[in-house]
């Protein structure tokens, strides 16, 4: 591997952070125009959709050629040219929608710019704390997972085909880490821009984690209170504290919950489910059409970033599929339902043929 100067190493990081945020934006747009999203809802649920889109199209990508053997540089470039084709598509149809958005949103913000400013604020102070408690909180199996297997899989130019703990080839995946490809999408990362992992993960991933985690906390709490700014902010700056706080008295475990938020598990604690209870209200009140979509994107998300989502996000979404058909009594909503449901029954059912060998796939 190949590491450049520390002061590189920030200017990648935030050029990494803002090519995210590009991102996210321009290919959130083609659901939030589509589904014709109201303007307050615009910003956020854009970067949102944008997001669980992204990594559940880097899944389509990465899977596949990680079953065939293909390498990390060769995945790399293939990317590159998904992304730059998709992403010059997006702009060349949604191009006035987006400039539109964001000067309604230049609008918006002018009136609400105390609103903002605290929820920046906040985020960013939060952010600057995580990183430099970072070196406290590694080491643990998961993290060490997270950038020892990235880190195996650039120097031996290889899509997660070698231990990395002892360093040997296997002879078939882990299937317990076989499916979400999420973790790979750093040594791509790596092998375009020369970012070390580590940065990528603990900088990067940490800032737009939480980022989006608290745009989902904003829309929630708008939720909550009717749309009241006021006491909205004032409840999400609450949830921000008992957040900050939970790493105080919940002791290891919490560590998934805040410094670890970057992680498979962290995505599922703070974006995924949070989006899965915030999209299924949308999609039971006023954005059906939006809601609904990206509920099943957010399950299909689920399973590209983190394993552990074959079944929380199962039982969470099985929990609210009872509340809202006892709330709203509509026959209807069988059809969401079971479109709703399938992907969860699929995955779980490939999920258990794997652990128990029903499917083998060596490496090739």
């Amino acid at each position: 591997m190949t590491y450049t100067s520390d002061i590189v190493q920030m200017i990648l990081a935030i050029a990494v952070i803002l090519y995210y945020l590009f991102i996210f934006f321009v290919w959130g747009t083609n659901l939030t125009r589509i589904c014709k999203v109201k303007q307050e809802n615009k910003i956020a649920h854009t970067l949102i959709a944008g997001f669980l889109l992204y990594y559940l199209v880097f899944e389509c990508v990465a899977l596949p050629m990680k079953i065939r053997g293909v390498s990390v540089t060769s995945l790399s470039w293939i990317w590159l040219a998904v992304v730059g084709v998709l992403t010059l598509l997006s702009i060349f149809i949604h191009r006035r929608y987006m400039i539109k958005m964001l000067a309604e949103w230049g609008k918006f913000f002018e009136d609400r710019v105390k609103y903002i400013g605290t929820f920046w604020g906040m985020t960013l102070l939060l952010f600057m704390l995580m990183v430099t408690v970072t070196p406290v909180t590694m080491g643990v199996q998961d993290d060490s997972y997270y950038i020892a297997d990235v880190t195996t899989s650039i120097v031996t130019d290889t899509i997660q085909q070698y231990d990395y703990s002892l360093g040997s080839l296997q002879s078939s995946f882990y299937p317990m880490y076989f499916i979400p490809m999420y973790p790979m999408h750093g040594a791509v990362i790596y092998k375009l821009t020369l970012l070390h992992p580590i940065i990528e993960n603990k900088w990067c991933c940490v800032f737009i984690a939480l980022l989006l985690s608290n745009l989902i906390y904003a829309q929630l709490s708008l939720k909550v209170c009717k749309g009241n700014e006021k006491k909205s902010t004032q409840l999400l700056v609450l949830l921000m504290f008992f957040r900050f706080n939970y790493i105080l008295w919940g002791k290891a475990a919490s560590t998934f919950f805040f410094f670890r938020i970057s992680e498979g598990k962290g995505i599922l604690a703070n974006i995924i489910l949070p989006a899965l209870l915030l999209f299924f209200w949308e999609a039971m009140e006023k954005e059906k059409r939006f809601g609904w979509l990206v509920v099943e994107l957010v399950i299909l998300s689920a399973f590209s970033i983190s394993m552990s989502s074959m079944f929380l996000v199962s039982v969470s979404l099985g929990c609210l599929m009872v509340s809202g058909f006892a709330v709203k009594r509509d026959f209807k909503l069988v059809l969401p339902y079971a479109a709703c449901t399938v992907p969860c029954i699929g995955l779980v059912i490939v999920y258990e043929a794997l652990i128990r060998g029903i499917i083998a796939l060596p490496i090739m």
